[in-house]
């Protein structure tokens, strides 16, 4: 299963080299919070998630070809 993640904002610098997409080639079939796992990126500085455009749970199971993008908690004042 290949799956791309894409990550927004300052969450590239929790990805392998800093990069703001990486193809995950041969991954286990899982959810969006084992590919966040399996990067090294902790649960909580993600906000949301968006599987192929569409806002989705961390427990969304993926699929081959899923395109998933990651976003950053936001806090304010």
């Amino acid at each position: 299963m290949t799956i791309t993640i894409k990550a927004a904002a300052h969450l590239r610098l929790q990805m392998p080299a800093q990069q703001a997409e990486v193809r995950l080639e041969g991954a286990p079939a899982g959810d969006v919070t084992a590919a966040i796992a399996r990067l090294g990126i902790p649960l909580e500085k993600i906000g949301f998630a968006r599987v192929n455009g569409q806002t989705a749970s961390l427990d969304h199971a993926l699929r081959d070809g899923d395109c998933v993008e990651l976003f950053p908690r936001i806090g304010g004042g």
